[in-house]
């Protein structure tokens, strides 16, 4: 489980990627894969397994944290 704290509003999307030899992808999901974070709040990732069979061996993957900052509208007018 990984926690996001911002300082100001963003939207995160998480990926969760195969490393080289490894396939956790199909072995886990992340909910949510995409959320809103006001500022000075925290959201929560979690990794969920989706195969029932219980892992005999370590699995290595890689997690992506993208950040998508909330801009504000702009209006332009235009004259002739």
């Amino acid at each position: 489980m990984l926690k996001i704290q911002m300082l100001i509003p963003c939207y995160w999307s998480t990926t969760l990627k195969n490393i080289k030899g490894d396939n956790v992808t199909s072995l886990l999901s992340v909910t949510p894969p995409a959320a809103r974070v006001d500022s000075n709040k925290n959201q929560r990732v979690r990794f969920i397994m989706t195969d029932k069979t219980p892992l005999k061996t370590e699995r290595l993957g890689r997690v992506y944290l993208k950040e998508f900052l909330h801009r504000k509208k702009v209006k332009m007018s235009f004259r002739e």
